[in-house]
């Protein structure tokens, strides 16, 4: 009975059009449907609302068009409890109306777009489709990044230290250096696992290729952060599947730290007495010692989603100023118990990705999830939606590949 109401909806008449399977992949250019909706200058409800009504009418699209059987099971378990542990968070730290309820939500939707992707990328053409979208969308972004520094585009805030030798930074369209470092780091370590995997020398000179310019624009956000970042997967990664491809990285890495004289002086500065002086009195240092006395004041559950240190508690006016760091903004607003389930839920994908798997596509995908994870250890990165949706992309590409891809040994 719901399958024939379903038939007879539009939803069903879009199914029945010759391109259904790409316009389920529209969601795919979600970094350029944002910036288009964040400045337009249109309707600022339908800014604030449009990626909810995006994936409403996403998931409405195939909630009665699939077999469950043709979906990986062993997910849902893990997933269910991470949801249900924050409506405990919220049942334990206390409930403040729709502060709450945003907070909350900029935690667990983006999970939502996963859950649609994983039912996407059971179909082979779709997957093959998608990846080819996230590898033309990350190489646009490079050049964009790239030309910005070539033509000089002034930045939109204060991204640069008093300090610095630099006077700009690459942006492109995500407004941020870092925020745009974080969407690079994904994309890089995804390509790298295509890299790995390609046995076509075409397609593979072609991706080396791409690699090269994300690698360029990556250098260009001068976010040590984000290089840190994808330093760090890269090195958790290869201890555990190749060592002795860890000591070449190594060396080539300290070559290029001596070699590049800009990018190299903000890691030097990074430890200078001025910049560790402004770090402690207005800087990072300073917020974090201020989050972690937060923190003791209620270690357990915390003050509640929303509530402190990030873009929900500076909207409705609780606090002024971002954490920098998502890990004690997590501790500050759920306590141990939500940092602990957003680590063990993170943790077990990644160890399934990384730890289980084979795969050499699957390799690239650990680098970009852990990266990002890294990368939050100095930002509040998850709490911004377009970066977050990026990362449930590649962890339902992660999910779709355990079961779907053939094992290649590495």
């Amino acid at each position: 009975m719901i399958s024939k109401a379903f038939a007879r909806s539009p939803f069903g008449r879009i199914k029945q059009m010759p391109y259904y399977d790409s316009i389920t992949l529209l969601p795919l250019f979600y970094i350029f449907f944002d910036y288009l909706f964040r400045f337009s200058g249109g309707n600022a409800l339908l800014v604030q609302l449009w990626d909810e009504l995006a994936l409403i009418f996403f998931i409405s699209l195939i909630a009665f068009d699939f077999d469950s059987r043709r979906l990986p099971k062993w997910w849902k378990v893990p997933t269910a409890l991470f949801f249900l542990s924050g409506i405990a968070g919220i049942a334990a730290s206390g409930y403040f109306g729709r502060s709450t309820l945003d907070g909350y939500r900029l935690i667990y939707q983006p999970i939502l777009w996963g859950i649609y992707f994983i039912r996407i990328f059971s179909k082979e053409d779709s997957r093959k489709k998608a990846i080819d979208i996230l590898i033309i969308t990350g190489t646009f972004i490079s050049l964009h990044a790239i030309a910005q520094i070539v033509f000089k585009v002034p930045m939109q805030g204060n991204w640069v230290d008093t300090t610095d030798v630099i006077s700009l930074r690459a942006f492109s369209v995500l407004g941020s250096p870092n925020s745009l470092g974080s969407i690079l780091i994904m994309h890089i370590g995804f390509l790298a696992g295509l890299i790995w995997a390609e046995k076509d020398k075409g397609k593979k000179a072609v991706y080396i290729f791409c690699e090269l310019l994300a690698l360029a624009a990556l250098y260009f956000t001068y976010s040590r952060g984000a290089m840190l970042a994808l330093a760090g997967a890269t090195v958790i990664l290869l201890l555990i599947k190749n060592r002795r491809l860890l000591l070449y990285l190594s060396f080539a890495g300290a070559g290029l730290i001596l070699l590049i004289d800009k990018g190299a002086y903000r890691f030097y500065n990074l430890v200078s007495p001025d910049t560790i002086s402004n770090m402690l009195k207005d800087g990072r240092l300073s917020k974090w010692a201020f989050a972690f006395c937060e923190f003791l004041r209620n270690p357990a559950f915390g003050k509640g989603y929303g509530q402190f240190g990030g873009s929900i508690a500076i909207k409705y006016g609780i606090t002024d100023f971002y954490t920098d760091n998502f890990y004690l903004k997590t501790l500050v607003e759920n306590g141990l118990f939500g940092l602990i389930a957003f680590l063990l839920f993170a943790g077990y994908f990644i160890y399934r990705f990384a730890g289980e798997s084979d795969n050499r596509i699957q390799m690239g995908v650990s680098i970009a999830l852990i990266a990002f994870l890294l990368h939050n250890l100095v930002d509040n990165l998850y709490g911004i939606p377009v970066l977050t949706f990026y990362y449930y992309i590649y962890f339902a590409m992660g999910i779709s590949l355990i079961k779907h891809v053939p094992k290649e040994v590495v």
